[in-house]
């Protein structure tokens, strides 16, 4: 996703990669039981327990949430673990193995820096994986034998490295300029840094298209479009998913996964399509009275679906809506606010706190019981439209220097 990648580095999740040798599998670490045997070489900074993270949708793969942990194992003094695969599926499944940090949720995931604290692994009922894996910096310094699907997995993330170790640049720079207390210089290194992650993405999903098209193995051609953000990145090359998912429907018939892959295609190309009317929303505003977007006069509306819970929609409003708010407004460009929140004082603090002066509406009906999300298919957050003079969606889903440049062409 590429907007999601600038988000993610945005919120200073996004770190990078210290490259370290790693001695592996010795003759004693030789695998005699049907599992995930490891090798831990741990940092301070991690629990002596690791977590089994079942993949069941395509939405977790980057989800970090506790109900996916289905095994845990406690790491012994000499660093090893085993989870036995013998309780597992026939059918091949991801799994996410995750490593805690202290304090730290056993569901929760790190994304995009050297504190990246998961593994993704394709397994079945038997399978037998060897690991070594060093804690300062696990997705890129571990090691696995045992299988063709989880050695490639790891050249996978190999491709991924320079994507990481920019993050960690960014990660630390932004570190210093919060701690500099100034917002100006925060807001100048962000700008700076856009156009890098932009080009960075760009690389990444041409190593990643190329690496799902010459492996033989489906289930990690998809692990691919993951990584590039399947569901945000849709719109910017969708005739390369569709074949994907004739692969996919052809080689795996009776996988959730690919079943779950065709409808998100099916409903990005039928759900409120671009060119079709945008649902009308009829919320109340701030001072109680009804707001319509269809008495919304303007010549490019954003219809903005996001909380004051949500860190990247907030992120994204301040750094790139408000200018874009503020330069052209006067030459017809609107912003409806629509919130999911549930709690008015929440939802006007973050209003206020952000200094956002468009028209905002909201029902604190919440995500799943708010007329208007239902209405756009509201699965995740931030979530936006533009629509045109005549009520027509424009675009959807453009975020940072995307909505940037689309909103700049229009004017």
């Amino acid at each position: 996703m590429k907007n999601q990648f600038f988000v993610n580095i945005l919120n200073s999740r996004w770190a990078g990669i210290v490259f370290v040798n790693l001695l592996l599998f010795s003759s004693a670490f030789a695998q005699t039981m049907n599992g995930i045997q490891g090798k831990f070489l741990p940092t301070d900074t991690w629990s002596d327990t690791v977590y089994l993270c079942e993949i069941r949708k395509i939405s977790d793969f980057f989800n970090g949430s506790n109900f996916l942990v289905v095994d845990t194992c406690p790491i012994a003094e000499d660093g090893s673990f085993f989870f036995d695969t013998e309780r597992l599926m026939e059918q091949k499944k991801f799994y996410r193995l995750n490593f805690a940090e202290n304090g730290g949720n056993p569901g929760g995931i790190t994304v995009g820096f050297d504190k990246e604290n998961f593994i993704f692994l394709l397994l079945h009922k038997g399978s037998k994986v060897n690991l070594a894996v060093d804690g300062n910096n696990i997705s890129q310094l571990y090691e696995v034998q045992g299988s063709q699907e989880n050695e490639q997995i790891k050249e996978m993330t190999n491709l991924l490295a320079e994507r990481q170790k920019l993050g960690t640049e960014i990660h630390r720079a932004v570190e210093i300029a919060r701690n500099s207390n100034s917002p100006t210089v925060l807001d100048s290194m962000i700008r700076q840094f856009t156009e890098t992650i932009l080009r960075q993405f760009e690389k990444d999903k041409t190593a990643l298209k190329a690496f799902a098209e010459r492996s033989k193995f489906p289930e990690l051609a998809l692990l691919a479009a993951m990584y590039m953000e399947f569901s945000d990145d849709l719109k910017n090359d969708l005739t390369w998913y569709e074949e994907l998912n004739k692969r996919l429907e052809k080689e795996l018939p009776d996988s959730d996964y690919a079943k779950q892959f065709a409808r998100e295609i099916e409903e990005f190309k039928t759900v409120l399509p671009v060119g079709t009317p945008a649902p009308e929303i009829e919320l109340p505003g701030i001072n109680g009275d009804t707001i319509r977007l269809s008495g919304i006069k303007s010549k490019l509306l954003l219809v903005d679906f996001w909380a004051s819970w949500c860190s990247p929609c907030r992120q994204e409003n301040r750094e790139t809506v408000l200018p874009l708010y503020q330069k052209y407004h006067e030459q017809g460009f609107e912003v409806l606010g629509v919130s999911l929140d549930t709690k008015r004082e929440k939802w006007l603090k973050a209003i206020e706190s952000d200094q956002l002066p468009w028209i905002h509406v909201s029902d604190l009906r919440g995500f799943n019981n708010c007329p208007a999300a239902q209405a756009y298919k509201i699965k995740a957050l931030p979530t936006t439209y533009l629509v045109d003079e005549n009520g027509n969606i424009l675009a959807k889903n453009l975020r940072g220097l995307e909505l940037k440049h689309f909103v700049e062409e229009r004017f």
